[in-house]
């Protein structure tokens, strides 16, 4: 695993069996889940992210590339040859598109037709505007990578078709690690500061209770709801991320030392997670996807303060 940054750049994160850490919008779990140390609670959190800016600059100063960069808050490209073209291309839209990650959220959280039209024409709206970023970022990222053979055949490849079901198979063996306790799978699968987290909740797992978890069943296919690409500093270096909303039965079940079941476990949940998972190339080589953490869907309220934001 790559070297991490500073504490100050970490941001703590845990998919659903952690109890609320640094909030900042992630998965909506019943409160039956996120009680207690160990394997209670699944709320991961995590403070605003740094600006994609300050992060490139220590990483300058630093010489190291980390892990641990958090969801991207804006598009960092190289001002490359070909990034100017594609620029001109588009009419430097680039520079005018917003700079937050749009996670797409599932229909019953989006504002009724019937009583906020507008609001629901807002969310669409940014839906729209994100989604022709992101798109951009990728089409960036391929484009600026060497050519191999023909000017259309890059080194860097997209393959979005694949982040979905590797998406559920980390899913599956972070979680069952997690509650198995091995740190080993956990180290090669977590970016750092989830990997801390989960470490320091075995850590703290009273001695003896054994902790069994599994999907029961898929609700309906996961789907990528957020996919973009930011370049670091070093020539050849970049993070590709993809948020991917996976909606599942699952079941957590906790035995005490004498092997009786723990009260409030055992039980069949229906949850809606946004797993983040991200890449990083060095090199033009492509790296392993790793788990970042998970995040909310995107609301109203948020697309009304990016926007307030935006015009401060």
């Amino acid at each position: 695993m790559v070297q991490s940054l500073p504490r100050s750049l970490l941001r703590l994160c845990s998919p659903p069996f952690l109890s609320p850490l640094h909030r900042r919008c992630f998965s909506r779990i019943p409160p039956q889940w996120a009680k207690g140390p160990g394997v209670g609670g699944f709320q991961p959190s995590r403070a605003p992210d740094p600006s994609l800016k300050v992060v490139r600059g220590q990483l300058d100063a630093m010489d190291i590339t980390t892990s641990e960069l958090g969801l991207l808050p804006g598009t960092a490209y190289s001002h490359s040859r070909v990034y100017a073209m594609l620029c001109y291309a588009v009419g430097a839209l680039a520079d005018s598109l917003p700079t937050e990650t749009f996670v797409t959220p599932t229909r019953p959280s989006l504002p009724s037709i019937f009583h906020a039209p507008r609001q629901l024409f807002k969310m669409h709206w940014a839906r729209i505007r994100y989604h022709i970023r992101d798109r951009l970022s990728l089409l960036i990222m391929k484009w600026t990578s060497p050519k191999q053979h023909r000017w259309f055949r890059r080194t860097l490849k997209v393959r979005r078709g694949r982040i979905a079901p590797t998406a559920v198979a980390l899913h599956r063996q972070m979680y069952s690690a997690l509650a198995e306790g091995d740190l080993d799978t956990l180290r090669k699968i977590c970016a750092d500061g989830i990997y801390d987290t989960f470490k320091a909740r075995i850590a703290a797992r009273p001695r003896r209770q054994q902790v069994h978890w599994d999907v029961v069943r898929y609700n309906r296919r996961a789907k990528v709801v957020a996919h973009r690409a930011g370049q670091l500093p070093r020539e050849g270096s970049m993070i590709v991320q993809a948020v991917v909303r996976i909606d599942s039965w699952q079941k957590l079940t906790r035995y005490n030392s004498t092997g009786g079941l723990m009260p409030g476990t055992g039980e069949e949940k229906s949850i809606v997670e946004y797993l983040v998972l991200q890449k990083i190339y060095q090199q033009w080589k492509e790296g392993d996807w790793h788990v970042w953490g998970t995040t909310d869907g995107t609301t109203i309220q948020d697309v009304e303060r990016w926007a307030d934001k935006h015009l401060d």
